[in-house]
């Protein structure tokens, strides 16, 4: 359930509370955790799943790892095509925001503040088979790398 409520900044921008669905699929045997910020705006989603926009790259790139080509890019054939490639791969999927203020409708990850994170610690815990963890974003302050470096610190866990 993506419960909403508008809240005004300082700057007098409109900000969105979004809670992040609950589409995380736990993968027998994970190897691989990627770890993204949060979901775009729900009007730019094609399907409701991780990485939901037609025009990202991320499913085609792990199709291609795959050996496979996408066929699906919308509703639930495109959630299922997308968990099969999971599974085959071994690769889990996560986002690192549960409850987030958005300006606007903006997918920039400097425009999503995050006020809750999702409980990362316990999928790594829940998976002993996990050699890595990925963060496809390292480029600015509210970069995947940077979140997740805050989520560590906030868990008392050093690097």
């Amino acid at each position: 359930m993506n419960i909403k409520k508008k809240i005004m900044s300082a700057k007098g921008e409109t900000l969105n509370r979004e809670v992040h669905p609950n589409w995380y699929i736990d993968i027998p045997g994970m190897k691989t955790l990627i770890l993204g910020s949060y979901p775009p705006h729900e009007d730019k989603r094609h399907f409701e799943f991780f990485y939901p926009n037609k025009i990202n790259r991320f499913w085609k790139i792990l199709a291609e790892i795959n050996g496979s080509a996408l066929q699906y890019f919308e509703n639930e054939k495109a959630v299922e095509e997308r968990i099969a490639i999971m599974n085959s791969l071994k690769v889990g999927v996560q986002n690192l925001g549960k409850v987030i203020l958005r300006k606007g409708k903006s997918a920039r990850d400097l425009d999503i503040q995050i006020l809750e994170f999702q409980d990362i610690l316990n999928i790594i815990s829940r998976n002993p088979n996990l050699e890595r963890v990925l963060l496809p974003g390292i480029s600015g302050p509210s970069s995947t790398y940077y979140l997740f470096l805050k989520y560590l610190k906030l868990n008392h866990i050093d690097i």
